[in-house]
């Protein structure tokens, strides 16, 4: 518990010594938020055009928002994978 309070303090102390990174945190936020706001606004008209699926069906919220986060998350895991295995002499000399 001690390691995640200091890790939150060392977080928030960040967050005030760089302003360009807190605003853009705090855009990314709102952003989120409001695009789920217009994502609940909008279910209603999105019902009329699709059959069998009513509005705010939790099973339809979870998969839209689970199917991009796995494949970024896939896509990440293979970059990721690829530059531990590239031996890094050979990409300094590509430098």
């Amino acid at each position: 518990m001690e390691t995640l309070i200091h890790d939150l303090k060392h977080a928030f102390r960040s967050l005030r010594h760089n302003p360009a990174f807190t605003l853009t945190a705090v855009s990314a936020l709102a952003l989120g938020v409001a695009g789920l706001a217009v994502a609940f606004a909008l279910t209603r008209f999105m019902s009329t055009m699709l059959f069998g699926v009513t509005p705010r069906d939790p099973v339809v919220f979870l998969t839209v928002a689970l199917i991009p986060g796995a494949v970024t998350l896939l896509a990440t895991y293979f970059r990721a994978r690829h530059a531990v295995r590239t031996d890094p002499m050979v990409a300094l000399r590509y430098q």
